[in-house]
């Protein structure tokens, strides 16, 4: 479904800091590989209208090091997610 602070017209209604982090990297992502990707979103309008992967950051008001920052803090989140499901079953 969709997201109830998703607005139409408006985007997201949330704050930036007040954001997951899946939504404050959107429409960004990384693979396996670590490189930076799209998501697939063919319904989003940014991605459409976006000539070059600099636009696209400036639609979002992000960088490259911003999002390797958020990747960053996802991976450390999800191994101290890991850790912390690991020390409650044994």
């Amino acid at each position: 479904g969709a997201c109830v602070f998703l607005e139409r017209g408006r985007g997201c209604r949330l704050p930036p800091e007040a954001k997951p982090l899946a939504c404050r990297l959107y429409p960004f992502d990384y693979n396996l590989a670590g490189e930076l990707t799209l998501v697939d979103a063919p319904h989003c309008l940014a991605i459409n209208e976006a000539c070059s992967e600099r636009e696209l950051l400036r639609m979002f008001g992000t960088s490259r090091r911003q999002l390797r920052a958020l990747r960053k803090q996802t991976l450390e989140e999800a191994a101290e997610h890991a850790r912390l499901l690991r020390h409650r079953a044994g």
